[in-house]
């Protein structure tokens, strides 16, 4: 069972010690004719109806298929390899090794080669990859080429990486190429298998301990987690008779794709071409080059004109395919009698696997809002990348700050406990609020935290908690976060009207499930007021859409939809210097309705866009708008050593989750009864899609939060299929409410913003926390499995 409802958000007084902001010019929430609606999705009726083109349903002439060999090891060096096997198999038309693998990749660090060279650093890297006539002669071809390893130390666990006489997996990284990202010095630390460390500094933490009436800390631990997208990893290669490269493949940046392939093969930029479609879900794993890309590219070099298709299995995606990150965090909170925090420290270790990847900028922009979205006068954040010998794991939903709100937002329900007051009530008085400065010294705006946890509690309390079955216990928890988005990024988009007064879209937004091509649609719409029918989404095409980095982020709404709004204003500007010529009236004097231009008292008129382009072409003709958005004149970099800045985001994304469990004592079983998540949208330019958004998000922190754990042992994946991955389906659902909440944005299109991420990052810590409240004993570790809460409450009655 599933409700949704709205509310407008507001904000309580600025209190008296707070920075002074300057006047803003909100965007009004008012009436408009499509923004705002819930209008069906425009993908719908295609998907259900099995029609809608994928990735994996692309084909081309001609495909050759391509197979990689993993190396099945944590950490060896390999000693010889002999492919010649690999050559006898009919059919067989390319097979490269790491002795094909141009330069070392990565987005922010480049320490991953495309193929294993002389090393292997975990056990689903590939070796070697063949492309052959059909799937046998490929799997074939991989039986028969022969490598031989030597052993090495594996590194498995933070604690493995840390040690004093830890083997170096990366003996090489001070020599490792960095990629400039502005507010990150990326400087891997010399003699260690730490790549990257994150600080902040706010205050005299120290000073504030000592002063503080209680203190609270805990160690908290999170699990990897796999993606689970349903369409696995895909791509077709093909360098055409040109030298021209193109990739058909599911991605969530197609523009980052063609930078990175074209930098790893030492190619222009105008000679990759990279082409999307529907992508079926990719939650941050669908973007940078990795394992898949690079085998594609070097097999479809060796092969020209010949198209090599390069598809993941299941097995594929849990071994081979990145993941969320494991993070171990250790927090300490002070606070006053009153319940007024005074200080936290936070030390995080990331245990990022064989590569660094996009860790970086996780343990960063996790760092930095791992003390939650309070008013903390004095902080310290010490968060560190830790290589080991497990796969890599990456971006993921939510970019870290789920596992930070698991850790902060559960302690704070045991200080709420040491000072006698509700978990509730200890929010209240240490939520950010408009004006107060964050850790990071921002002056914050537009603040969206309590609005939502206000929405949470009074939709978790308009219902008693359930009675519980005899001998369980019912408890109920709630948990607060807020999240970044990327910035600074530049993102730009095309609009054309046609000579009929239909649209097309032209961008390299990527529809993977969020409901993109419908709100964007809304938006040029709504502008130009033409039907909604009538506006078409162009599928991106890095050769034709212009450039933008990603659909990542939870920033397509507030980057690609201000693009394509200035875009559609574009137009509009020119469809009016066209009609006043042609019906000799003032531009100004012009306004469009229903999709037709009209002089307010002619005596002629309105006039199609049809009529209007006739006129003045004397022929067919269409016009095109070109829009921008950037917000590298709103960024403040990040100060490397202390973390500070007056605004490392452009804007912030606030969730709040309310659980209600019921668990059994003597036997540990746990279910969730209630799940209510509220996300400020700033204004919903499509309710029903952000309901959709918020619903979809919840459901993937109940994965998170009670079942979902990639096991390793030794660097090694032990549940590599959804027989032994568990994942929530139907029958796991709760009941659950879905709750929109508006504090509009100043930046943001009619004041909307992102809601893709931040509920999947507050419901783990409100489901832990309503288990605390259950049995009175934290679980500390995710997932929260029967035999956790069986053995806590065991340990808490010794």
């Amino acid at each position: 069972m599933s409700t949704s409802r709205s509310t407008t958000g507001g904000t309580r007084g600025a209190r008296p010690d707070t920075v002074e902001l300057p006047d803003l010019q909100m965007p009004e929430l008012t009436d408009y004719r499509l923004v705002g609606k819930a209008i069906p999705r425009v993908d719908g009726p295609a998907k259900v109806t099995g029609r809608a083109t994928y990735g994996v349903d692309v084909q081309q002439p001609g495909m050759l298929v391509g197979r990689f060999l993993r190396a099945g090891i944590p950490h060896a060096r390999i000693v010889d390899i002999d492919v010649s096997g690999a050559w006898e198999v009919p059919g067989v038309r390319a097979v490269v090794t790491g002795a094909d693998d141009p330069r070392l990749h990565g987005p922010l660090l480049k320490d991953q080669p495309g193929i294993a060279r002389e090393v292997v650093r975990w056990a689903g890297e590939s070796v070697a990859a063949v492309a052959a006539e059909d799937e046998e002669a490929a799997a074939e071809a991989l039986e028969r080429i022969v490598v031989e390893y030597e052993d090495l130390p594996v590194v498995d666990t933070i604690d493995d990486a840390l040690a004093p006489d830890a083997p170096l997996l990366h003996p090489d990284a001070a020599g490792y190429e960095v990629v400039e990202t502005p507010g990150m010095r990326i400087a891997p630390v010399p003699g260690t298998n730490v790549p990257y460390e994150f600080h902040l500094r706010r205050g005299d933490v120290d000073a504030a301990f000592e002063e503080a009436a209680v203190v609270v800390e805990g160690t908290y631990e999170t699990q990897f987690v796999q993606y689970c997208h349903l369409e696995p990893h895909v791509v077709i290669a093909l360098f055409d008779a040109m030298g021209t490269l193109t990739l058909w493949t599911s991605t969530m940046g197609p523009h980052t794709l063609r930078s990175m392939i074209a930098d790893y093969l030492g190619m222009n930029l105008s000679d990759v071409r990279v082409i999307t479609n529907l992508v079926g879900g990719a939650y941050g794993a669908k973007m940078y080059v990795r394992t898949i890309n690079p085998a594609a590219a070097l097999l479809a070099q060796k092969v020209p004109g010949r198209p090599v298709r390069v598809v993941f299995d299941r097995e594929d995606e849990f071994l081979t395919s990145t993941g969320r990150l494991p993070a171990r965090v250790h927090i300490r909170t002070a606070a006053d009698r009153d319940g007024r925090i005074l200080a936290r420290r936070s030390t995080v270790h990331w245990n990022k696997g064989a590569y660094a990847d996009l860790g970086p900028m996780v343990c960063r922009n996790s760092g930095y809002v791992s003390l939650g979205p309070y008013r903390i006068p004095n902080a310290s954040v010490d968060a560190s990348l830790v290589y080991t010998n497990r796969q890599p794991g990456g971006a993921f939903r939510g970019l870290g700050v789920p596992q930070m709100a698991w850790a902060g937002e559960q302690q704070l329900d045991r200080l709420a406990r040491e000072l006698g007051v509700s978990p509730v009530e200890l929010r209240r008085r240490n939520l950010l609020q408009e004006g107060d400065t964050s850790v990071t010294g921002e002056p914050m705006r537009q603040v969206g935290a309590g609005p939502c946890l206000e929405a949470v509690v009074e939709a978790l309390e308009a219902k008693p908690p359930r009675e519980p079955a005899p001998g369980r216990r019912v408890g109920r928890g709630v948990a607060v976060v807020l999240k970044s988005t990327l910035t600074p990024t530049a993102t730009f988009a095309t609009v054309r009207m046609n000579v009929d007064g239909s649209v097309d879209m032209i961008c390299a937004a990527v529809e993977h499930g969020q409901g993109t091509m419908t709100a964007l649609a809304q938006i040029v719409a709504e502008e130009l007021q033409v039907p909604f029918e009538r506006v078409r989404f162009v599928m991106p095409d890095t050769s034709v859409a212009p450039f933008d980095r990603s659909s990542s982020s939870s920033r397509t709404i507030f980057a690609m939809g201000n693009a394509l709004r200035t875009a559609a204003i574009d137009i509009r500007t020119q469809l009016f210097e066209l009609a006043a010529r042609v019906l000799g009236v003032p531009a100004d004097d012009l306004a469009l309705v229903d999709g037709k231009v009209e002089a307010p008292g002619a005596a002629a008129g309105p006039f199609t866009v049809t009529e209007i382009l006739r006129r003045h072409y004397k022929g067919p003709a269409n016009i095109v708008g070109n829009g921008s958005f950037a917000t590298h004149d709103v960024y403040d970099p990040m100060d490397p050593e202390t973390g500070q800045s007056r605004r490392p985001s452009s804007y912030w994304m606030y969730a709040a989750a309310g659980a209600e469990v019921e668990c059994d004592p003597e036997t540990g079983e746990t279910r969730v009864l209630r799940l209510i998540t509220a996300i400020d949208a700033g204004k919903a330019v499509n309710p029903q899609g952000c309901r959709q958004q918020i619903s979809g998000s919840a459901v993937m922190g109940l994965g998170m939060a009670m079942a979902e754990e990639v096991v390793f042992e030794e660097g090694r994946v032990m549940n590599p299929t959804f027989l032994d991955y568990k994942v929530p389906t139907s029958a796991d659902i709760p009941e659950m409410e879905d709750i929109i909440v508006e504090t509009a944005h100043e930046l943001g299109p009619y004041g909307a913003r992102g809601v893709g991420e931040p509920g999947t990052a507050a419901v783990p810590a409100a489901i832990g926390n309503a288990v605390y409240d259950a049995i009175g004993v934290q679980i500390t570790s995710l997932p929260i499995r029967s035999e956790k809460v069986y053995r806590a409450v065991r340990e808490a009655s010794a």
